[in-house]
Formats: structure tokens, sequence, C-alpha cells
């Protein structure tokens, strides 16, 4: 009787050890999801961007970031006092800044944090965390650039607008090491970065409020030019 006690808790603390391991193998933080699988793998470090001077320049590393959607909620007006807002497609959705422990296998960006979106996540309170990514400008701006990357394939967009004219577009294709993406041109007063991809992260967000020549190819630039004057 003692025997089969012995190798009945023998069994159990055996089947114990098996399911403690098979949880650590496949538990993971996939893109700031609790997922089963594994995260995808951040290529080596390129190293630092050259970008020139920036007259506001935020890393979102000045805060204590989680790793997954759950644990936060969408960023607002943490950098009003910088001169910009941030906003989403619905009044509780957007981009939230996370831990590069969130598992979006990109390199490049500044250590840790950055501003990320997934188009199959939600926060606490049922908001999305979709993009695209909204920033609005308490004064014009003349230029504004991320470095942006993904571990998914696609592409990004940052669309600048002076109100309701499209002052300066531009895409690049995602990859996993960040690619610098920008935009530039007079009364830039928001811009809009989107993918039709569902993971996006952005970092290192550069603005410049300086005169740019002003091309007269729209009404807008032609408004902001004569404005200015």
């Amino acid at each position: 009787m003692q025997k089969l006690l012995h190798n009945v808790i023998r069994m159990t603390l055996t089947l114990t050890v098996v399911s403690v391991s098979a949880t650590s193998v496949f538990a993971a933080t996939i893109a700031g999801v609790e997922a089963e699988g594994e995260p995808p793998v951040a290529p080596a470090d390129p190293g630092p961007f050259e970008r020139g001077e920036c007259d506001v320049f935020i890393n979102f590393d000045d805060v204590t970031a989680p790793c997954v959607f759950l644990d936060t909620g969408p960023l607002r007006d943490e950098y009003a006092g910088l001169g910009v807002t941030f906003s989403g497609i619905g009044p509780r959705d957007g981009a939230a800044i996370l831990n590069e422990c969130s598992g979006f296998g990109v390199s490049g960006h500044s250590s840790p944090n950055f501003l990320a979106v997934n188009c199959g996540a939600t926060y606490p309170d049922g908001g999305s965390t979709t993009g695209p990514i909204f920033m609005d400008f308490s004064s014009d701006v003349s230029s504004v650039s991320v470095l942006a990357g993904s571990f998914a394939t696609g592409s990004v967009t940052m669309d600048a607008y002076d109100g309701a004219d499209l002052v300066d577009t531009v895409t690049i294709p995602l990859s996993t090491v960040v690619q610098v993406l920008g935009v530039s041109g007079a009364g830039i007063d928001r811009v809009e970065v989107s993918t039709p991809d569902c993971f996006l992260i952005i970092d290192d967000l550069c603005i410049n409020s300086g005169p740019t020549p002003v091309e007269e190819t729209t009404w807008g630039r032609v408004k902001s030019q004569y404005r200015s004057e």
C-alpha cells in the first residue's frame, strides 16, 4: 500500500512538471497579446538612424509600459505639453505605448518602448487597438517623421493634412527593421499613420516647425503660403 501511494505521488509530480513545462513552452506574448506559439524574433539591431535635428522628439521611453494591451489604454494627451495629441477611430480606440516585450519582432527602435497597434486586440474597456494613428498638433508644423516597422508584410502610409487638404503623403514597405517614414509641407496640423495590415509599431517621433519650401500644387499649400506672408 505504501509503495502504491509513493508511485501515485511520483506520477502526480511528473504530470505537474510536464504541465508547467508545456505552459512555459507555448505561452508567449505576440503583438501585445498573450497567446500560444512562438513570438516573432527581432533581427539584429542595425544601430541608430541619422535623422537630423528635431524641434520635438518623442521616443515614448519616459514611461513604464506593459507587454500587453490589456494592461494599458490608448495614448491620448500625455504629450500635449509638447504640442501633439493622439487619437484613434473611436473614443476608446487607438495605439498604446508598449514595451518591446510585447513581441512585435522589430529592431532599430529606441529601447524599450514604442507605440503599437494590433487589429485583433482590445483594451480592458473593450476599445479597439487597431489603427489608424492620428496625431493633432497645437501649432502648424513643417515636417513629421517616425520609425515604422512590423513583422507582417505590407506597407504603411503617413498622410499630412492642413485642415481637410492633403499636404503630403508617403508610403513605404513594412520591415522587421524599422524604416523612416516622414512627410513635409507648410501648414501641417494633423497626420494619419495607417496600414492595411494588422500589426504596426512606430517610434522616435520627430516634429519640426521651421519654414518649409511650398510647392503650389494644391490649394492647401497655396493657402498655407499666403497665410504665412
